[in-house]
């Protein structure tokens, strides 16, 4: 049992490290210089959605595109559209015609300029929608759940408690 406790804790920890992470990484991200990038790519591609329940699964379709930019210099592709969504612009389209219909309005048509938010520090990343969403906090917010499940696990195995001890 106490083995089990500290891998959920151990869980919890590293998914609150990457959280804490990607929270601070994408508030930088606003002080990030901003330079002109051009859409090389934008596609609509289908996933499964992602419910917990199987039976209402289905087919989504979502807005990605690449992009390259010059910093330095030097010349940097991309995909990813913020810290928190990754290569996602827009998600949640029933059918791929109306995520088509929605890129075709969208600024994120080939060959469109776009600002691109470099990271001076390490220019290979970069995103075009800089700062905190509510994406963002998913990893943290899962770490804090998986460790207070691997404290309730230690919790449960101390002798001192007469009730139920299983997890």
């Amino acid at each position: 049992m106490k083995k089990i406790a500290w891998g959920f804790s151990l869980i919890g920890l590293v998914l609150m490290s990457v959280g804490v992470w990607l929270l601070l990484t994408a508030y930088a991200s606003t002080y990030w210089p901003a330079v002109d990038g051009t859409i090389a790519e934008s596609k609509v591609t289908g996933r499964i959605s992602r419910v917990a329940d199987p039976v209402r699964r289905r087919v989504e379709y979502i807005v990605e595109a690449k992009y390259y930019y010059l910093f330095n210099q030097d010349f940097y592709y991309s995909t990813r559209y913020s810290l928190g969504t990754g290569s996602t612009i827009a998600d949640g389209f029933n059918s791929k015609s109306e995520a088509r219909s929605w890129l075709q309005q969208s600024p994120y048509q080939k060959g469109a300029k776009v600002a691109v938010y470099v990271d001076p520090d390490n220019p290979e990343s970069a995103v075009l929608s800089s700062g905190i969403r509510w994406s963002t906090f998913v990893p943290l917010i899962l770490g804090l759940l998986i460790l207070a499940f691997g404290g309730l696990c230690f919790w449960l195995t101390n002798p001192n408690i007469s009730s139920v001890r299983h997890c």
